[in-house]
């Protein structure tokens, strides 16, 4: 659409915020299944997903608290998250998953099965669903961050990482969320949270404590998957960094779902428990998940892979599943959000109409 034409990527043209529904036509009989469906799918669906629900909260409000051996917690944690989150996975209709890894293990091979990362290694993930969250917690129960920037000066952007606990976990999937901009240097970043850590003190934390693997959705916002949006600089540089100490893979994932109508997983703009909501009519959705281990060296050189180097690498997995490279970045989604959400409203929409 041509008034949103500003915030598509110049060099490509794709505007990666866009709802990936919004040039699609409903057919007459997708709207009658739905109507007649849909209704008795969340009915059934929606009670049995906050059973489990429930229990996950029961579990991370009181019985966590209880167990002392942090190694233990963990064992614990997964097996909690494994059986309540696969059962909510299906109850969404994600009754399997097409998985395609690309792990190197210690002796080199490759690994086909799920990756079972332990503490310490880094997950770096493209996000264009709340479904992200539950299936990457389902799979390795992660410590996820929210990033916060500091825009003071653009040439030298820092990033720091909020650790997100369970509860603030859920409160990120139901909402757009996007990178966290703030005016000043570290300093200024520190005081805007109780908690933000550079990404080797999460890394050690991790270690210490066995808390899981970090995950870190790169981009800083959700896209509707056409294009991939370059993290900040400074993000992986750290990340790099910490590789090459604790010589262990940074594991790039790439979470695509094939739907793209108007009950898709894939949600930029829509109210998130709305979508939710249309979400549980469709029988069935499906997600493809790949993942690719980035070595922590260049394997026809003795040295650490620079930065350049380390970033074409993350980069050119998603290439090679077709998703492009934007050059736009977290901050054109947060003003897309802005100005999608006033085009939206009744009064604007009315102007317009006057002027037509």
């Amino acid at each position: 659409m041509e008034k949103y034409r500003r915030f598509a990527d110049q060099f490509t043209g794709i505007n990666p915020f866009l709802p990936v529904f919004l040039n699609k036509k409903k057919k007459a009989s997708e709207i009658i299944l739905k109507l007649l469906l849909g209704p008795i799918l969340v009915l059934i669906r929606l009670p049995l997903i906050l059973i489990f629900a429930l229990l996950l909260v029961l579990y991370h409000s009181i019985f966590i608290h209880l167990l002392v051996v942090n190694s233990f917690k963990r064992v614990v944690t997964l097996f909690n998250h494994l059986v309540c989150l696969r059962v909510i996975l299906f109850l969404m209709g994600f009754y399997k998953f097409k998985t395609s890894f690309k792990i190197l293990s210690k002796e080199g091979s490759n690994k086909s099965p799920p990756p079972k990362m332990n503490s310490g290694f880094i997950v770096l993930a493209n996000h264009t669903s709340p479904v992200d969250y539950i299936y990457m917690t389902y799979l390795m129960s992660p410590i996820f961050s929210k990033q916060y920037i500091s825009t003071k000066d653009s040439s030298q952007t820092k990033v720091l990482l909020s650790p997100l606990s369970f509860f603030q976990t859920i409160k990120a999937a139901f909402s757009l969320d996007y990178s966290i901009p703030v005016q000043g240097d570290d300093t200024e970043l520190a005081k805007h949270h109780d908690q933000k850590l550079k990404v080797i003190s999460l890394i050690q934390s991790s270690f210490d404590e066995h808390k899981g693997p970090l995950c870190v959705f790169f981009e800083g916002a959700k896209t509707n998957g056409y294009g991939f949006l370059q993290a900040e600089e400074s993000l992986i540089q750290d990340i790099a960094e910490v590789q090459e100490k604790y010589r262990r893979e940074v594991v790039v994932f790439n979470l695509k779902y094939t739907d793209k109508s108007h009950f898709s997983p894939i949600n930029t703009t829509r109210n998130p428990f709305l979508h939710f909501i249309l979400l549980l009519t469709n029988f069935s959705n499906e997600l493809k998940v790949s993942a690719k281990g980035i070595p922590f060296q260049d394997t026809t050189q003795t040295g650490p892979l620079d930065i350049k180097q380390y970033k074409e690498s993350i980069y050119s997995f998603y290439e090679s599943s077709g998703i492009k490279k934007m050059q736009v970045t977290w901050r054109e989604y947060q003003k897309f959000l802005d100005y999608w959400q006033n085009s939206q409203s009744k009064q604007y929409i009315e102007e317009i109409k006057k002027r037509e």
